[in-house]
C-alpha cells in the first residue's frame, strides 16, 4: 500500500530519489 500511494498520490516529487525497484513497480503496476 506504500508503494501504492507513492505512484498515485504524487508524494514522491523526485523519481531519481526513488530506487530502480520502486521506480520498477510504478510503471508498470
Amino acid at each position: 500500500k506504500f508503494l501504492y500511494n507513492i505512484c498515485n498520490k504524487n508524494t514522491v516529487k523526485n523519481v531519481d530519489d526513488l530506487t530502480y525497484e520502486v521506480q520498477q513497480y510504478c510503471i508498470y503496476s
